[in-house]
């Protein structure tokens, strides 16, 4: 059977539009799932789904078996491999109080990014006051867990309808005795979003500058 490029807008599409060898980064990368749930808003699907949909770890005979571990893998020529940083994803209950909505209302004048600058600090310190040791996941041993480099968070937002994606920094947050710190930025992600939105953010966290998997520039 002969198989014709894609063609989009004059342009022949290869595979590496679809992420082939887009990956920079490589070795290994652990990944903190968080499911974090406030009253009136639960993420559609379980623990064991989303573990499935991020690391491919649940056995399952049910195909297709689409996960960003396998993407990760592909896309690097097994360069990468994401491994969980914690056994199962950690779900949260989170407060009214706290929620997107919540800190957007007590805010009016911030943007978007400024909102989940906050809202993702207090699910990290929510993690850490958790007993979740972070400790074991800076590898420069300097006191901070400086994400991406160091780890990869994951945040499903369990907003209704939700189905995007982006990256966004977050406030610093340290444990009640200062002896560590976390930092950077975090990928969000609606819990009905596509797997191609996942993948998605996930490239820009793993080092793609670019925007994968939509119709690049001509001209």
């Amino acid at each position: 059977m002969l198989l014709l490029p894609l063609v989009t807008a004059g342009r022949a599409q290869n595979i590496a539009d679809f992420g082939f060898n887009a990956v920079p980064r490589s070795g290994p990368r652990p990944v903190l799932l968080i499911l974090p749930n406030y009253p009136g808003l639960s993420i559609l699907g379980n623990s064991l789904q989303w573990q499935q949909l991020v690391f491919d770890t649940v056995t399952s005979d049910s195909p297709p078996r689409f996960s960003v571990a396998g993407w990760a893998s592909e896309t690097s020529n097994g360069r990468l491999a994401i491994t969980p940083a914690s056994p199962l994803p950690i779900a949260l209950s989170m407060t009214t109080n706290d929620s997107f909505g919540a800190i957007q209302a007590a805010n009016p004048g911030w943007n978007e990014a400024q909102v989940n600058f906050v809202w993702l600090g207090r699910i990290v310190k929510t993690v850490i006051d958790s007993g979740f040791d972070f400790r074991a996941l800076y590898s420069n041993h300097d006191g901070n867990v400086q994400c991406p480099d160091e780890l990869t968070i994951f945040v499903v937002n369990p907003a209704v309808n939700n189905n995007g994606g982006v990256n966004r920094g977050m406030a610093t947050q340290q444990d009640d005795a200062g002896t560590f710190s976390v930092s950077g930025a975090s990928i969000i992600a609606g819990h009905v979003a596509t797997f191609d939105t996942i993948i998605h953010e996930f490239g820009h966290s793993f080092g793609i500058g670019y925007e994968l998997y939509t119709i690049p520039p001509t001209g």
